[in-house]
Formats: C-alpha cells, structure tokens, sequence
C-alpha cells in the first residue's frame, strides 16, 4: 500500500509570504504536500471539504460492511478506522497566520476548527505583533504553538518547528 504524502494547511493572506514559507517547507520536508488558503473563510472551507469527502466515504464503508466474510469485514473497518482519523485530522498540521482579514482572525479560526473537532497541530504565527500578549489566548482557543513568523522563513527553525508540530497527537 502507498505511503500518503502528509499535508499542511498554511492560512495567510499575504501571498509572497506563502510562496517563501512554502518553498522553505518544501526544502525541508520534500514529503510534505503545502496547501494555501488566503483567508479564514477559505480555510474553513477546505476543512469543511476534506471532512465532508471523508464523512461520505465512510458512510460508504458502513454500507458495504453487513454480509460480507470476516476478512473483508477487517478491512472494511480499518478503512472505517483511517476516514474517522481523517474527519479529525483533515491536514497534519495548520499553520496560521495571526492576523489576516481582521484582528486576531488566526485565533479565531483555531477556536472555530477545535470547536468543530478538528484536532490537527496548530501553530499561530506572527510578524509584527507581541507575541506573548496573544500566547495564552493562542494557547486556549486550541494553538498547539505560536511562534514568530520570520522563524519559518529560516531552514533550521522551520524544521524545528515543524517536526515538533507534525509530532504531536491530539485526543
């Protein structure tokens, strides 16, 4: 069985900071598929997209699954299992910009995705605001980290920073 390209989710309204930030990932981690979205509205959006296919391909499955020999019956739910991991965790790791559109619409977006049960990493960055104002409503509203975004742009601390996001697990 093929091996699945991990993605990021990359939430920024600015797009030369997309193209830089992506092109450092992709330098980094050559496994690592960077989808954009330029505004919080796009982001939900693709979210909401990915989990929606997902929802009908389980409830595909489960329609498969009565009368079918014990073998299949194993497969069929360890496809189950891989779709309901996927409704959870659409991307393996959202990074946000902190401010877009409006104020603070990064941490809005984490809390709008953590309330909908989305448990992907989620990082929160910024390249002008004090971060350590916004950390602890980052840190509550779901942000598994918030870092600066000029890190990003450095080889070394993007690998870093990713590495850690991508391992960890939400419950």
């Amino acid at each position: 069985m093929a091996m699945e390209r991990k993605e990021i989710l990359l939430v920024d309204d600015k797009q030369l900071h997309h193209m830089y930030i992506t092109g450092i990932i992709n330098r980094v981690f050559p496994d690592v598929r960077v989808i954009s979205a330029y505004s919080k509205r796009e982001a939900m959006e693709m979210v909401a997209g990915k989990r929606e296919k997902a929802q009908k391909l389980l409830n595909e499955l489960k329609k498969r699954l009565p009368g079918k020999p014990v073998a299949e019956q194993e497969i069929i739910r360890m496809k189950m299992a891989k779709q309901r991991a996927f409704i959870e965790r659409p991307f393996q790791a959202i990074v946000s910009d902190l401010n877009m559109e409006k104020r603070k619409s990064g941490i809005d977006l984490v809390r709008e995705l953590r309330q909908k049960g989305v448990k992907a990493p989620f990082c929160l960055v910024s390249a002008t605001h004090d971060l350590e104002a916004f950390r602890n409503e980052a840190v509550n509203a779901g942000a598994d980290a918030v870092h600066f975004k000029h890190e990003l742009m450095s080889p070394d601390n993007s690998r870093q920073i990713l590495e850690r996001l991508l391992s960890k697990q939400k419950h």
